[in-house]
């Protein structure tokens, strides 16, 4: 015979239990916020990249000899995203 005592809810979870489950959902709710932040900062970055990566090929094809110089602004925008993004990451993460 199993000495299990059956649960008999009154329909209501003793406080302590609701009290640490409110704690739960609070911390998932937060993560789930850092998460959603980084997507943000990700997505906006990568959309700037595309945007001045077509720019800087019409750019190109109107001033051919500004290619060197156009690639390096380029390039250096794109440095400066991907270290925002990465220290949003590390920040919020």
């Amino acid at each position: 015979m199993s000495s299990v005592v059956p649960y008999r809810s009154t329909g209501r979870l003793p406080v302590p239990v609701n009290r640490e489950l409110a704690a739960i959902k609070h911390g998932a709710l937060a993560q789930a916020t850092r998460i959603r932040g980084i997507e943000f900062v990700a997505q906006e970055a990568m959309f700037a990249v595309a945007g001045l990566s077509d720019f800087e090929g019409r750019l190109i094809q109107m001033t051919p000899l500004a290619e060197p110089r156009l690639k390096a602004i380029v390039d250096l925008a794109t440095a400066a995203m991907t270290a925002e993004v990465a220290g949003i990451a590390g920040r919020l993460g």
